[in-house]
């Protein structure tokens, strides 16, 4: 088979027939064997994510001086374990388990994702439009967004940003509960439209924090393939949650539009891609301000707040070849407690995607802030993503 597919390289383009061979045989060797003992047995990989940070000033967990410094560190920020594997031709199951880093030689291990795909059922009317559900069960990365659905090794650039980061948290949106994701059709034959709908234990992100509140989320995503390698993903979310810590009856009511757009084209090579994206979020929020009183640290009252902050992400990428991309982002956020203020930072950055198992990245972030604390703050990073065992799936910005 693999002769036949060499001749027919060979009679198209014989010029570059040395180059695509060694490309085929490369890929060829990164397939793990089948074993039909172990066929049953989940694929299993280990990533971990190491991040060395040079800064022109001190900087803190969560940008709180109360917190560690993490300026001018060295530190393995994450490592991942992760199983997947086909529970029975109706369902697939994964299984993710972190062990996290925020400062050097601080760790915690949690579940990052354990969930249950039911991707059909056993009735002849289930995969048709426009019922064409999937249900996904268990805790798992929320869809807010391309970016929030993506692992820490897996972002197109080295941080989830400040805009998801104030709206979502700093490692993004993950929750317990219930997704369905329901393909309606399409206004024609290059377009699909998709509904998607979730409930969740509340809490798990910045803007509605109250785990004794249900979270709801609705999204309505339209895919368009626009022809000769161009497409268009356009989402629109709404999501409804409580606010307080506490339990207190507060609420607030976030909604988001994301759109990316991706260019790959066929007739000049194999490996060029352009990305463009951009996410924006409002959020209306009612909360509970403490006052104390008496200054004794602790709140004697708390009066009710609103806000009405805004968010806004950014980014372009494009693949010079088959390993180097480079790309820049920019954030512009309130802060969701006061949208009077608020802060902004510019990325630019350098991917070197060497094979699906070792990723190199170097970036400056450039931080304007009307905190004084993270105000003028510029910061080199260079991170490395070393990934082992079974091969994970690629992350839509990478065309290795």
């Amino acid at each position: 088979m693999i002769s036949v597919f060499i001749l027919c390289l060979a009679l198209q383009d014989p010029q570059s027939l040395e180059e695509r061979v060694q490309e085929l045989e490369r890929k060829l060797a990164q397939q793990p064997a089948s074993n039909p003992a172990t066929a049953l047995n989940p694929t299993v990989t280990v990533i971990g994510n190491i991040l060395w940070r040079l800064d022109d000033k001190k900087a803190f967990v969560d940008g709180d001086p109360a917190e560690p410094r993490i300026d001018d560190t060295f530190n393995v920020r994450e490592v991942e374990l992760d199983l997947r594997s086909a529970i029975d031709p109706y369902a697939d199951g994964l299984f993710i388990l972190s062990v996290e880093s925020e400062s050097p030689g601080e760790f915690e291990v949690g579940i990052e994702e354990f969930v249950v795909t039911v991707k059909s059922l056993p009735f002849s009317f289930w995969e048709a439009p426009p019922l064409a559900t999937k249900i996904r069960l268990g805790r798992m990365r929320v869809d807010f967004g391309r970016i929030n659905k993506l692992h820490l090794h897996d972002l197109p650039q080295s941080m989830y940003g400040l805009t998801i980061g104030d709206f979502l948290g700093e490692e993004g949106y993950v929750a317990n509960g219930i997704a369905t994701s329901s393909i309606l059709g399409g206004f024609g034959e290059s377009d699909t439209l998709t509904l998607n709908l979730g409930a969740f234990q509340g809490g798990g992100l910045e803007v509605a924090a109250d785990e004794r509140v249900p979270a709801l989320l609705a999204s309505l995503n339209w895919f368009v393939d626009l022809g000769e390698g161009h497409s268009l993903d356009f989402g629109l979310y709404g999501h409804y949650g409580g606010t307080e810590k506490q339990g207190h009856q507060r609420h607030a009511t976030t909604s988001s539009v994301d759109v990316l757009y991706k260019w790959k084209p066929a007739k000049q090579g194999e490996w060029n891609s352009f990305v463009l994206g951009f996410q924006v979020f409002r959020s209306d929020r009612s909360f509970l301000v403490p006052e104390d009183l008496d200054a004794d640290g602790t709140p004697d009252l708390f009066n009710s707040g609103e806000a009405q902050p805004m968010g806004a992400l950014a980014w372009a990428q494009y693949q010079l070849d088959r390993i180097w991309y480079v790309g820049g982002r920019y954030d512009r956020s309130d802060f969701i407690d006061d949208d009077e203020l608020g802060h902004s930072r510019i990325t630019p950055y350098v991917s070197c995607y060497l094979s699906e198992f070792f990723r190199v990245r170097a970036s400056v972030e450039r931080t304007e802030s009307d905190l004084e604390q993270e105000d003028d703050l510029t910061t080199f990073l260079l991170e490395f993503n070393v990934i082992f065992g079974a091969h994970p799936p690629h992350p839509f910005w990478a065309n290795p």
